[in-house]
């Protein structure tokens, strides 16, 4: 009798067996954060940074300083309310790659400052040029003409100026975040560049020419050049990393970053991980659904058997992830000083893969991979191979696979609130099959399941 794990019993006479499975180990990769600025000290060096953390001024200004207590987002911002207040650079070098990347922060407009047609509000610039002549992206907005715009500019004075505008003008006193992403990996002609406002995309730009090398410098409420010009407001809470963060829309952050090294910082990778695991899980549930409408089948076709392969790798991931959710919340709960909000985000709530069972035994792929049979062999699946009891004893075998460890667990009454005792722990597989005789003290009818990990 075929069973899958979890699901279905096997029976004869007085043995029942079930099979039960844990998870096989895995691994996860997420954006690595280059750069992270609280703006909560009383400068507006960088809290976290690969390159340099300090903050410089810019065209014969003054560095920046931050505001007073709760005038940032949270806690203090960086100050660029009047001229009197600075201006604020950081070395890019190590700090923000042009080749792939996201900035995201949060920034509010104190005044549309009277006679000035654009504010700039952030931007990075190799080199920062009088001319404006450089490998540049950077935001702007305009209270006068009524619109905000991300500009592209090239280090050859002939290249074009690329400013793309939409139609949006924020309100003053009103804090927004903004996302900026760029992935230049497809090289001239093949980058793409995104900017989103609270979590809405405002501007795109596909299908346009790379940024440059790595160098010149990160401007903050600032251009490259004229530096006279500055925001009028304040920004808080800078973070740059390595990736795209999103190609959708998305739910804006609603708390401070944590600094990596640090178990806010843990924290945060982990909600990036269950989130990015359950985009790729929804994506192949849609592809499964659509392949099972059209009635395919494994055997037939090689890219399905490739999609299976995926799925399964998908299951394998968040398996691994909740895994490792439970392994840094018993870490976490033995640290001294642990928050509770910390526990909170440490709780898993990616959404359920579809689980595909692509050769159609009854057993899904993922058990499959737990069990060590072929998810894409009919007759291979994880099933009692023979079940017998004599006086006296109940002599129990399945297919086994090596590296895999088996716990075998015995009941009397399954109506009893626990009713599952360990008989033996760690048998170690003997492939292609294990045989495991069980010599219970009395004849009374027994139910054993199987786990296998």
């Amino acid at each position: 009798m075929k069973m899958s794990m979890y699901e279905k019993r096997y029976f004869l006479d007085v043995v029942a067996i079930t099979v039960v499975a844990g998870f096989l180990n895995g691994s996860a990769s997420s954006a690595k954060v280059l750069f992270l600025a609280h703006y909560n000290d009383a400068t507006a060096d960088a809290d976290y940074a690969i390159g340099s953390p300090t903050a410089s001024g810019a065209g014969g200004y003054p560095v920046a300083g931050t505001t007073g207590p709760g005038e940032g987002k949270w806690g203090r911002g960086l100050d660029q309310r009047t001229n009197g207040d600075g201006r604020c650079a950081y070395d890019a070098t190590g700090n923000l790659d042009p080749l792939k990347g996201t900035a995201d922060f949060w920034f509010i407009l104190d005044d549309y400052y009277p006679g000035v047609t654009v504010q700039p509000v952030f931007g990075w610039f190799n080199p920062p040029h009088p001319s404006g002549v450089a490998s540049a992206f950077y935001v702007h907005v305009s209270g006068v003409s009524q619109w905000f715009a991300l500009t592209l500019l090239e280090p050859d004075p002939a290249a074009p100026v690329v400013s793309h505008e939409q139609a949006f003008v924020p309100a003053v006193g009103q804090w927004y975040h903004l996302e900026i992403n760029w992935d230049c990996t497809g090289g001239d002609g093949a980058s793409t560049y995104n900017v989103y406002i609270d979590g809405q995309r405002l501007v795109r730009k596909t299908d346009w020419n790379a940024l440059g090398p790595p160098g010149g410098e990160i401007r903050v409420g600032i251009w490259g050049f004229l530096e006279g010009f500055f925001l009028h407001g304040r920004i808080d809470e800078l973070r740059i990393t390595d990736q795209v963060e999103h190609l959708a829309d998305f739910v804006p952050p609603t708390e401070e970053y944590g600094i990596p090294g640090t178990a806010g910082g843990v924290a945060d990778t982990f909600d990036q991980l269950q989130r990015v695991t359950s985009e790729l899980g929804q994506e192949i549930d849609d592809l499964t659904r659509a392949l099972e409408i059209t009635g395919w089948n494994a055997g037939n076709n090689h890219a399905v058997a490739v999609h299976c392969s995926s799925a399964l790798a998908a299951q394998e991931s968040l398996a691994a992830l909740q895994s490792v959710g439970g392994q840094l919340r018993q870490s976490y709960a033995a640290e001294n000083g642990l928050q509770q909000t910390l526990m909170g985000n440490l709780i898993v709530t990616a959404a359920p893969i579809h689980d595909p069972d692509c050769d159609n035994d009854g057993t899904t792929d993922a058990n499959e991979a737990i069990a060590g049979t072929d998810p894409l062999d009919p007759d291979s699946f994880f099933h009692i191979v023979d079940a017998n009891h004599t006086t006296g004893q109940a002599i129990l075998t399945w297919p086994s696979a090596s590296g895999r460890l088996y716990t075998v667990w015995c009941a009397t009454n399954l109506l009893d609130a626990d009713p599952w005792q360990v008989v033996q722990s760690n048998i170690v597989s003997t492939p292609p099959a294990n045989v495991y005789t069980n010599n219970p003290p009395s004849i009374d009818p027994r139910f054993y399941q199987i786990g296998v990990e």
